[in-house]
Formats: structure tokens, sequence, C-alpha cells
């Protein structure tokens, strides 16, 4: 294929979308735009969370995502009418994250962190090797294609399999009268965990991170929570669906896809105009996630004690969405008080340590 006709390219798939419309008719949903704090009451979904040609010209990613989405819409149809998550470790959880990584990677919020995320470096880079411009790093840097290692990252999803497929996950269910939203940017990555216990040499939210959580709404009423079940417990052991009936859990929850979002937050009729005006009024007293950042880390010479002249580590990474969320159900393991960290810039899982051990990535 050369070119694809498909012009307008969805980052958030239409029949995701879809189960946030109002009124449950599949063709218009609710819509606060952030840059102009416009409220718009009805919007058509076929032209929320696109651009064009987002993907490129030749449509290879275009119709892969396609077939992506053709084979979850009926799995989430499957889970929503039925109230039933698929079996750990099954092919549907392995699609269902599969899906989630894609998601996660396709959104302009990550192609953002990409190109942010080297012209950081680069800048870094040139402000402590003024006299390196020409050196081979730096030609390396400067040849890289961004669009294409978006692209790239996509196809390449099905790695990253082995960084989530640990986690436990429950459906949780909202009984108050406030529903769930969602933005341009639906899955939420959270880590109360280390947010408590106050880490701050890497990002909270790298896929294999001790302490993980994922957050992702189906619809206005229920919500999957994948987390790191060796740090937490959602609910007693039994239950399945885990039920939220506090009204300022579920604020907490939404104010987590302001926090997440590029653009836009979506959803049905039971959102009002004034709760979510008030939404964002109180969202943005936090710091928006996915803002890359890079820094400096000096290196420790350990036969010395002393730091190394000329050499240092750059490294890049992105904001964390951190508003010390509280969940009565939501409770960490006591054991995780005592969880000692190595001395590893990123702290990670044993099984996804494990991984790494076997197969080198």
């Amino acid at each position: 294929m050369n070119n694809t006709i498909k012009k307008n390219q969805h980052f958030v798939p239409q029949f995701y979308l879809k189960y946030f419309s109002l009124y449950n008719e599949k063709t218009s949903i609710g819509l606060y735009n952030i840059p102009s704090a416009k409220f718009i009451p009805s919007a058509p979904i076929k032209s929320q969370s696109a651009q064009k040609f987002f993907y490129g010209k030749d449509g290879k990613v275009e119709e892969w995502l396609s077939d992506v989405e053709n084979n979850m819409a009926p799995i989430f149809s499957n889970i929503i009418s039925n109230q039933k998550l698929p079996e750990w470790s099954s092919a549907i959880h392995l699609k269902l994250i599969h899906f989630l990584i894609v998601l996660d990677l396709r959104n302009p919020v990550h192609k953002n962190e990409i190109e942010k995320g080297f012209e950081l470096f680069k800048e870094k880079l040139n402000r402590h090797n003024v006299d390196n411009s020409d050196s081979d790093i730096q030609k390396a840097f400067d040849s890289i294609d961004n669009d294409q290692l978006f692209n790239e990252s996509l196809l390449e999803a099905t790695s990253s399999i082995p960084y989530l497929i640990d986690l436990n996950f429950k459906l949780i269910r909202n009984t108050t009268s406030i529903p769930f939203i969602i933005s341009d940017n639906p899955m939420v990555n959270y880590n109360q965990f280390l947010e408590h216990r106050n880490w701050k040499h890497s990002s909270h939210n790298g896929y294999g991170a001790i302490g993980r959580q994922i957050y992702f709404p189906l619809n206005h009423e229920y919500l999957i929570a994948f987390y790191d079940s060796g740090i937490y417990k959602i609910g007693n052991k039994k239950e399945k669906i885990v039920t939220i009936d506090s009204e300022n859990e579920i604020h907490q929850l939404n104010i987590l896809q302001y926090l997440n979002c590029n653009q836009n937050l979506y959803f049905n009729q039971l959102a009002s105009r004034d709760y979510i005006q008030n939404l964002v009024q109180e969202a943005e007293k936090y710091i928006k996630a996915n803002k890359p950042y890079s820094k400096v880390v000096p290196i420790l010479d350990k036969s010395t004690g002393n730091l190394k002249k000329n050499e240092e580590i750059i490294t890049i990474g992105s904001s964390d969405a951190k508003i010390n969320l509280t969940i009565a159900k939501i409770k960490m393991h006591s054991k995780s008080k005592g969880i000692k960290f190595d001395n590893h810039v990123v702290q990670l899982r044993p099984k996804v340590k494990q991984h790494i051990e076997v197969n080198g990535r």
C-alpha cells in the first residue's frame, strides 16, 4: 500500500469513545477542551482524538491499528456486558495488555515525549560537550527520525507485554452519581507506592516498576484497575468486582484523567458542566503528568568515593501524576513498608527482573 485514503487517523479508537457517548447513542460525546476552557455538551465522535495523517500516508500503521481494534472491540463488549474480566494469562488477557500498551504508545502525549525527550537530551549533550559537535553520538542523534521511531514503537508493542503481564487486575464498579470520565489519553499510569516512598531517581511509571498501577475506564460505570499484587490489595481476595460508593474517590480517579490528558476530556450526559468545570479547577493545583524532562547525574567512583571527572549520565524522563490518591478499597500490604530499594535507578518488580535476567531485556 503506497497511500491511504484514511486522512483522519485516530489515536483513541472510536469504538472505545462510543462507550462514553451521550445516552449511549454512539455518535456524539460530551467534550471539555482544556486550552480554550470550553465545555461542549455534544461533539461528534468521528472527529475526536484524531489528526491528519498522524501515522503517515503509507497506511501501514493505520491498517495494523485497525486490525488491533477489530480484535479488541468484541472483547470490550463482552467484558462490559458480562461484568467479567478474562482469566489471568489467557489469550484474551494478553490481547488486552497488548491493546493497552498500543493505546499508551500511540498517543500524541507519548509522541511528544519522544520528540521533546530527544531535544532535551541533545541540548544537555551540547551544553556539556561544547567541543564535540561533530562527535559520533551527536551525529547519531541528529540522524534519528522521530516519526519513524514512534511508528516502530507501536509495531513492536508485543515486546513490552512481559513487563505488564504479571500485574493483577480487577473490575471496579462506580455506584455513585458521578460518572467515570476519560480523556484523549485514557490509560492512566499511577504508583501510590513510589509516591509514598518519595522516590525521586526515575519515573514512577515504567512498565516494570515496582508498585505499578493502571486505571482504565471502560464506560461511565466500570473501570479496570491493574496493580502490583506484591504491593497492593484491592477489595477482598474473592471479590471479582469491587464497588466504590464514594463520590470523592471517583472524583480522584477523574482528576487523574485530567492530569494525564493532552487537550480534551470526554464524558456522557451524567457529567454536568458544573462538575467538569469544578474538576478542572481542582485538578489544576497538581502538576500535569507526562511532561518531559532531562537531568545530568554525576557518576561516583566506587574505588575512591569521589565523583568522576568529565563523566556524567544524562537521563530523560517525564513527570508523574501525584495526588496522594486515597481509595479505601485499594490498600498497600503492611509488608510493603519493609521493602528495601537496591542501588538501581529503576526499581523493578521481581517477575520483571526474572524476565530481564533470562531474556536480556
